[in-house]
């Protein structure tokens, strides 16, 4: 399972797209994607052939590739339209038989449950919007702020949403795994929040390339990170430890500015 944001910053995007694509095709019923918030917020400012791609996030960089590239060849087009409908047509949660509901985001945050009558709720778009773009907090409840992109969401908040989906399917979830949040300060790209959560949310970044150390996207060298589900219904987090070497020789640093210079011709 993915948790979705395949595109935005790195050097590669496209190939990542064709890539899960291709896994979803050769393994039919195997790969499941769930709607990231920079998948879904791509989209086009109108319906003509010339209309730019345009993202409702920041960075945005595949509109920037994508818009360069359909200059070059207008039979792009095509592609990203598809590439947006797809986007827009994939699930954005899942909860699982052993408990674990999986989102990129979170979950519809407490103001929206008065309105979930019917599994069918489920799918008003400001749930949808909320298991896409909401965001952990290390509280106990946090009050849905509408004025953002996304809101914030304790562990009370969690079990709240549970009860409410135990009454709708009969089927009630006790951990979450998700992406979203930065994880920072660390080149292993996950974290279990245990303090208030008591190690039941469970955040996996996504491993995008970095030409600079930066505080927000976290070390040069990382290490991605996986998490598969035990025998005995645990969640186990596997590392793939990439050699700093490969990292350097594939994405090489630019060269230095001259002393004392801008590095500008």
């Amino acid at each position: 399972m993915f948790l979705g944001d395949l595109v935005d910053r790195g050097d590669d995007q496209l190939e990542v797209v064709l890539r899960i694509l291709d896994l979803a095709a050769k393994r039919p019923g195997k790969v499941a994607l769930l709607a990231g918030n920079h998948d879904v917020a791509l989209d086009f400012e109108e319906a003509s052939a010339e209309a730019p791609m345009t993202t409702r996030v920041h960075p945005g960089e595949f509109p920037e590739w994508f818009n360069q590239q359909q200059r070059n060849d207008p039979r792009l087009r095509d592609f990203g339209s598809a590439l947006v409908k797809f986007f827009q047509d994939l699930p954005r949660a899942v909860a699982l038989p052993n408990g674990v509901y999986a989102a990129h985001g979170g979950f519809p945050h407490s103001d929206l449950w008065p309105r979930l009558g019917t599994v069918d709720d489920l799918e008003d778009a400001a749930c949808l919007d909320d298991c896409t773009w909401n965001r952990l907090a290390d509280a106990p409840r946090k009050q849905p702020n509408r004025y953002a992109s996304g809101c914030s969401f304790g562990v009370q908040d969690f079990f709240g949403f549970s009860d409410r989906l135990e009454r709708l399917t009969g089927r009630r979830v006790e951990r979450m795994v998700r992406g979203h949040d930065h994880v920072t300060g660390k080149a292993a790209r996950w974290q279990c929040d245990g303090k208030r959560w008591g190690y039941r949310a469970l955040t996996i970044n996504t491993l995008c390339t970095n030409a600079h150390e930066s505080a927000y996207l976290g070390p040069r060298h990382r290490q991605p990170a996986v998490a598969r589900m035990t025998q005995s219904g645990e969640m186990e987090i596997v590392v793939v430890e990439i050699p700093a070497f490969l990292v350097d020789e594939l994405y090489p640093l630019p060269p230095p500015s001259p002393i004392g210079g801008t590095g500008l011709p």
